[in-house]
């Protein structure tokens, strides 16, 4: 054994010292890294958030903007709603924590209108009663109601897609729909042909300038892509008070992939399955409501988690509240509802790489000479792949 002082135990201790600086600088070369790629991706999003400002020129949202401030419609001022590349988008410009408030919209700001047939019109609207009548489907009902009051609803209505920028096929050439599966085509015809005589029936009624055809079309693209559907009461002839959980939009949400004629059978009966489940918050005998949410319909869609929306029926308000925390330059964003890449491109005109509703059923033989191992089903089942 070295006696201590000796050379060879003076060269280990050498040796430990040096392996020990050599890890308390790889170690601090790893802490610096780590702050230098975070000083990095602080400046990206600085930068993004510099370069999205800086092509804000949509004087549309600034009138949007100045609207809800007169409506009583409040936005986190961690907020901005910015140009995207096929519209706008909610972007956060500070973080956000889970659970904070995005936007709160009084019950008087929505745009709502009772999903009965039979529902009987409000004082605003009795130059559109033979039409009503005769068009009982909500969806096509609130479209038309919302272009009419379009004095007050305005600068909204200007925050519609323009039609050149709504792609979903029932605006595109007979041509085209070949490139579709064949029940994809038949409802966007349904809903062209809906939507064509329900506008024939208004310029019969001498309503064509109270309600131009362009904000109709583009005013139910609206409605079918975004409206919010549940049990609620109308308090008034301006708007409706929908109080409904958090899953309220599936209930419209689900409603276009079975064309523009079950709108309103799937929006009541998600607002059914939601009344059976409790997360109805307002008293039964309440008539079935489908409604326009402005700002909180701003969001735009991404699979995941549904929208923390409640409403508090006591100040007749609704919330919408962050589902995760947010990063300064993150798009705010919320799932409408599984839907395969057929219901998102009738309903809203896109489709999602990765969307994990798309299923494709394929037949697959039984045990035997032909049939799948067990090694192959564990691997499957490992991938998700349900046999």
């Amino acid at each position: 054994m070295p006696l201590p002082g000796s050379s060879k135990e003076n060269s280990r201790e050498f040796r430990r010292s040096r392996r020990h600086r050599t890890a308390l600088c790889l170690l601090g070369g790893a802490v610096a890294s780590h702050r230098l790629c975070s000083q990095r991706a602080a400046v990206r999003t600085r930068r993004r958030i510099r370069e999205l400002a800086a092509v804000r020129t949509d004087e549309a949202t600034s009138r949007f903007v100045t609207w809800m401030d007169s409506s009583s419609i409040k936005r986190s001022a961690k907020l901005e709603i910015l140009p995207d590349k096929e519209g706008r988008c909610v972007v956060c410009t500070q973080r956000f924590d889970r659970g904070e408030l995005l936007v709160q919209l009084p019950a008087a700001a929505a745009i709502s209108v009772e999903m009965s047939p039979e529902a009987p019109l409000t004082p605003e609207l009795k130059a559109l009663e033979p039409w009503w009548r005769k068009h009982p489907r909500s969806s096509i009902r609130l479209a038309a109601k919302l272009v009419f009051q379009r004095e007050q609803f305005g600068p909204y209505i200007d925050m519609l897609y323009p039609l050149e920028q709504i792609y979903a096929p029932w605006r595109w050439k007979e041509q085209d729909l070949q490139f579709l599966p064949q029940s994809l085509v038949l409802k966007a015809q349904a809903r062209k042909e809906a939507l064509e005589a329900a506008y024939q029936d208004l310029e019969q009624e001498g309503l064509s300038d109270a309600i131009p055809e362009d904000l109709f079309l583009r005013a139910h693209h609206a409605v079918a892509s975004r409206a919010f559907a549940g049990e609620g009461e109308v308090p008034s002839s301006r708007a409706a008070a929908l109080a409904v959980g958090g899953l309220s939009i599936f209930a419209a949400g689900s409603a276009a992939a079975l064309g523009v004629t079950s709108v309103d059978f799937a929006a009541m009966a998600g607002a059914a399955l939601m009344a059976a489940s409790g997360a109805v918050v307002v008293t039964s005998q309440s008539p079935q409501v489908l409604s326009l949410l402005p700002m909180i319909d701003q969001v735009n869609h991404r699979s995941g988690a549904p929208p923390d929306l409640q409403f508090d029926p006591t100040n007749g308000l609704w919330q919408l509240r962050a589902t995760r925390a947010y990063e300064p330059g993150e798009e705010i964003v919320f799932s409408y509802g599984d839907k395969d890449s057929d219901a998102l491109l009738l309903q809203h005109g896109f489709v999602e790489e990765d969307n994990g509703a798309d299923q494709l059923r394929l037949m697959v033989p039984e045990a035997g000479s032909f049939g799948l191992s067990a090694e192959v089903k564990s691997e499957l089942a490992e991938a998700g792949i349900e046999v």
